[in-house]
């Protein structure tokens, strides 16, 4: 590895990635000599949660992390989020060089995503990082079985851009890429896994050595998993230190509606047997080329319901970050008639069963009656279990739109025209 002094590390997923990405960099410090002068970190902010105290930057979609971030998950206030958990490690900052870290915004898709790593290379980054855990960022196209892939294709659209962008600006910037703790998500088989690595152009693996990334495991298991315990994280740890744990896992999808406004949400969960290979145990792999990743979560796209409409079928039915989730529509489109009116994305995912699909959509029909939300898009299949008095217009990919509200048909008018933000 070339001798690096200043990095740009992504974690080009959600959930602990962030963090994780401390854990190959340890790696890296000891096997490469990977020791910049200076690095800073991205993490990807979803923008269905509210974050608070964050430093704003001069880019509308960029933000720092303070020791005083806060997330809002539906009402309540989350202190201990990842970010905010490496930001509070001073010892890790000091050791491996750590600035800054930033958060990007997804309110304007994989568009917002390109443009704010762009305003990024604004800074004279010698390399830029990007890392992944579990293994959806390099996702097979025939990959259906995913659980989060909404972020990683946001990433990856942008990285395919930025690689272009680089090469025409002429800037003396390096991208490299590592995949490790493959399969520990329950996203991906070992044989999508294969068939994803097959595609990585001369693609090198390494071991983990163990003591390496004590400090980190330190770090893990006395702070991080107190908040935030991740079963991705936790497994990778304990397949680097050869330690045991339950193959077949038991993992779920979850789905959460919410009937009535006065009683609490409900949730639903979708359970599923997931089998790793101990061959990807304990293994990290690095790789400079992207080109040949063609799956079905990477699009263009100016926000999360353009993303849906390009990813969701009632056909293959892919579990993401959306299903279940709800839009405030005057963030995303542009028109003045839907301030404070809100879409519902009501498409559980192929781990539902089919009488869990039915009671979820009996729920978002209530949800609807009830005002807890002024527009839906579910699977045209369940159209039987709506009532009369429930609007409904077909999309595309047998999804519809359904709403009790007479502007849905302009609703509908600018989804169809994409007259997005």
């Amino acid at each position: 590895m070339k001798e690096y002094k200043k990095v740009l590390v992504l974690a080009v997923g959600g959930g602990n990635d962030s963090v994780s990405t401390v854990l190959l960099q340890l790696e890296l410090n000891k096997q490469f000599h990977y020791k910049p002068e200076h690095i800073d970190i991205v993490a990807v902010l979803p923008d269905c949660l509210e974050y608070y105290n964050l430093l704003k930057t001069k880019h509308n979609l960029i933000s720092k992390i303070t020791e005083n971030s806060k997330r809002l998950v539906g009402n309540k206030e989350i202190n201990s989020f990842p970010e905010r958990v490496l930001f509070n490690n001073k010892n890790l900052f000091k050791e491996l060089n750590i600035k800054n870290i930033f958060g990007l915004s997804m309110e304007k898709g994989s568009v917002g995503i390109l443009e704010s790593l762009k305003y990024l290379l604004k800074e004279d980054y010698d390399l830029i990082l990007s890392i992944d855990v579990g293994g959806d960022f390099i996702a097979h196209k025939d990959n259906i079985e995913v659980l989060s892939p909404m972020m990683d294709g946001y990433m990856l659209y942008a990285l395919k851009s930025l690689k272009s962008y680089i090469e025409e600006s002429n800037k003396k910037t390096d991208m490299l890429f590592s995949v490790f703790g493959l399969g520990t998500d329950g996203e991906s088989t070992p044989e999508m896994l294969d068939k994803a690595l097959d595609l990585l152009p001369e693609v090198k693996s390494y071991k983990f050595n163990k003591k390496n990334i004590s400090e980190f495991i330190d770090f893990y298991y006395g702070i991080v998993e107190k908040d935030r315990y991740s079963r991705t994280t936790d497994f990778t740890i304990k397949e680097i230190l050869e330690e045991p744990h339950e193959n077949p896992t038991l993992f779920r999808g979850r789905f959460h509606t919410k009937p009535n406004k006065n009683e609490k949400s409900k949730i639903y969960y979708g359970n599923f047997n997931h089998f790793q290979d101990k061959k990807f145990f304990g293994r990290y792999y690095l790789f400079k080329d992207i080109s040949l990743i063609n799956n079905n979560y990477s699009h263009k796209s100016r926000n999360g319901l353009e993303w849906f409409l390009k990813v969701q079928t009632q056909k293959t039915k892919i579990n993401h970050e959306l299903n279940g989730q709800t839009y405030n529509l005057e963030k995303i489109i542009n028109s003045k008639n839907f301030d404070k009116e809100t879409l519902f994305f009501g498409t559980p995912s192929r781990k539902f069963n089919k009488n869990q699909q039915i009671e979820i959509i009996k729920d978002i029909n209530d949800m609807l009656i009830n005002k807890v939300v002024d527009y839906a898009i579910v699977y045209k299949e369940y159209i039987e279990y709506l009532s009369d008095n429930i609007k409904k217009i077909e999309l595309k990919n047998d999804l519809i739109l359904i709403s009790k509200n007479e502007k849905i048909f302009l609703l509908e008018k600018i989804i169809k025209k994409g007259n997005f933000k």
